[in-house]
């Protein structure tokens, strides 16, 4: 396998079986099919270093493509290039189009303001205790709660 093709191989891992990934990555560019043994032979030929970067992107899963996609240095914060995604996508689509999921590590008070003052809705997985004064608040596992920033926004815990 070419370095390019292990490289793409390795950027458009979907979670699935390394059999799975392989078949429908080949499908996908129209080529033959590889080894899982040709694949991992390929993949020890990487230098390791090329692996201390960190990525982010946008992806839309209602057309299966990546929207925007950011690679720097692995000492760069994800939030950071989350703004720079969210800033490229607001080019491609109006605000009330989009609806962004993101992980552990991205809720901030900050990042809940940027997102409701362009009007894009959002949803964040956040750790049990984060904001823990504020949900303990809430009976059961839904409700709203405010978030004190420069406009009081409420925010809702499904």
């Amino acid at each position: 396998m070419s370095f390019d093709r292990v490289a793409l191989f390795l950027l458009n891992k979907n979670g699935l079986t390394q059999t799975l990934e392989a078949y429908n990555f080949s499908l996908g560019l129209n080529i033959d099919n590889f080894s899982r043994q040709a694949f991992c032979q390929a993949r020890m030929k990487f230098n390791p270093e090329i692996f201390k970067t960190i990525s982010g992107g946008i992806y839309d899963c209602l057309n299966n493509m990546m929207i925007d996609f950011q690679i720097a240095p692995y000492k760069t914060s994800e939030k950071e290039l989350a703004y720079k995604n969210i800033e490229k996508a607001l080019k491609l689509f109006k605000n009330d189009e989009i609806i962004l999921i993101f992980d552990r590590g991205y809720p901030s008070i900050e990042f809940f303001q940027f997102l409701t003052e362009k009007n894009i809705k959002f949803i964040f997985r956040i750790k049990k205790d984060n904001y823990k004064f504020q949900t303990n608040k809430i009976e059961g596992n839904k409700g709203i709660i405010n978030l004190k920033t420069k406009k009081n926004h409420q925010i809702r815990i499904n």
